[in-house]
């Protein structure tokens, strides 16, 4: 294992056994995950014990090869992002079907709690194409931390460098489709077989991983995402893991957390080192709404305050009088 990572959850929904995407709730103590090609277009939702607590689906979209999720908080909602960006090459092939030409972006909205019978709910959709209608494989996504676009990074083999892409998102309904558009190449990093990527959840830096190393970038300074990932990135040893996938930064900023395929896999937290967090600045504190927050005995505790306080109030107004008359 990497010098100070630590496994803390092992995931124990039998069915989860392609972990993908990996993505931390602004609850800070869950975590969304999903599954690649061949499995549900349903974001998953696990808590420190590594139990599900909850689920999210989309009503109108499917999901030929979703590779990995993000988040974006856009006008104090959370969404979540998800990359239906994988070639599905061995789903194709074994249907008899040409290769894909097509891809999507797609988001949910976190509703402020999530039930273990799951919400389902209509997603807001862009598809989108590669100008030269190649089909590329993409296991990596960053999302703009204002939500109004994503990277998508190739996934190579050998030595070649990752082809950079980014795709604006457009949709902001549920109700009307959105035109095909095309994305746009914004260069190439030098990393082969990507298989994650993240943003930090307070948009300081960016995270991308292959099966045995991260590679953080920091976003203070740099044009966009893309020109942030032309820096020398600083590099984080990964532990070892079956196959892994997925990547995220922890809501308190401080670990990346990392996922696996596989039955039972656990999840991997690890240290970001603490010179690049003291170059990036650290993560505000986020005190979020919680499901208890909301609860009818929360609302009775307020109320009793209220009227307590009301009470003391007038109290002391009838006094007033009797204490001036003496």
């Amino acid at each position: 294992m990497a010098p100070g990572a630590r496994a803390e959850v092992t995931v124990e929904d039998a069915g989860l056994t392609e972990i993908s995407g990996i993505v931390a709730d602004p609850d800070g103590r869950t975590y969304w995950v999903h599954e690649d090609a061949g499995n549900e277009p349903t974001a998953t939702k696990i808590d420190a014990d590594g139990l599900v607590v909850g689920e999210l689906s989309p009503l109108n979209v499917g999901g030929e090869d979703l590779e990995d999720l993000g988040l974006a908080t856009v006008g104090g909602q959370h969404w979540l992002y998800f990359s239906d960006a994988g070639d599905a090459w061995n789903v194709r092939k074994a249907a008899g079907e040409p290769s894909r030409k097509e891809f999507q972006i797609w988001r949910l909205a976190i509703p402020g709690y999530v039930g273990p019978a799951g919400e389902i709910e209509a997603a807001q959709v862009q598809p989108f194409r590669y100008p030269d209608g190649a089909n590329r494989n993409s296991e990596a996504m960053l999302v703009q931390p204002d939500g109004s676009h994503v990277l998508l990074l190739d996934k190579t083999t050998g030595d070649a460098p990752a082809g950079v892409w980014t795709v604006p998102f457009n949709a902001d309904s549920s109700d009307e489709p959105e035109p095909l558009i095309d994305a746009e190449a914004a260069g190439e990093v030098p990393i082969a077989q990507i298989s994650g990527g993240n943003t930090d959840p307070h948009g300081r830096f960016v995270v991308l991983r292959d099966p045995d190393t991260a590679y953080l970038y920091p976003l203070a300074g740099a044009e966009s995402m893309a020109a942030a990932l032309q820096a020398e990135p600083t590099q984080v040893p990964l532990p070892e893991q079956k196959q892994g996938e997925g990547i995220a930064v922890t809501w308190g900023g401080d670990e990346l957390v990392i996922s696996s395929e596989g039955a039972s896999e656990p999840l991997r937290f690890v240290p970001i080192p603490a010179d690049f967090l003291e170059r990036v600045g650290p993560a505000p504190e986020v005190v979020e709404e919680t499901a208890d927050t909301g609860s009818p005995l929360w609302r009775l505790v307020v109320v009793g305050l209220v009227i307590v306080l009301g009470v003391a109030v007038a109290w002391l107004v009838y006094r007033a009088p009797q204490r001036r008359s003496r």
